[in-house]
């Protein structure tokens, strides 16, 4: 689920930390 994450949120890093959260 984590690869998701990082597609998701490719250029922003900082959403992958708050989808990381959740």
């Amino acid at each position: 689920m984590e690869s998701a994450v990082i597609f998701i949120s490719k250029p922003p890093r900082k959403n992958v930390k708050k989808y990381s959260g959740q």
